[in-house]
């Protein structure tokens, strides 16, 4: 398993430096979704963090497509103990030092 997430890491790495080098005069940040399902206990906490930072230790799946990441976090609409969550997350892919890679 560490090897297959070292191999992915490397992978991810290097769409990255390709990615930044299409990018290279676009100075609008990148924008994607991510949509999921959370429980009502950790909403609460994440609600308490408002304008702190979020710190996300594994790899994260977005959309460009808001409507892609809403259909994660729909099939909780109505549950009781559970909040559909919709993340907007703006990447300013100068200054962000994670790799991320677009894998359509």
């Amino acid at each position: 398993l560490r090897f297959y997430l070292k191999d992915l890491h490397e992978c991810i790495s290097g769409y990255h430096c390709r990615f930044l080098q299409k990018a290279s005069n676009n100075t609008h940040p990148l924008t994607v979704f991510r949509g999921l399902s959370m429980s009502n206990e950790k909403f609460s906490v994440l609600k308490s963090k408002v304008g702190g930072l979020l710190s996300i230790n594994s790899f994260l799946s977005t959309s460009r497509n808001r409507t892609t990441a809403l259909s994660f976090a729909l099939p909780s609409v109505g549950l009781s103990d559970q909040v559909p969550l919709l993340f907007h997350i703006h990447v300013d892919f100068f200054s962000c030092r994670t790799p991320f890679a677009d894998i359509q």
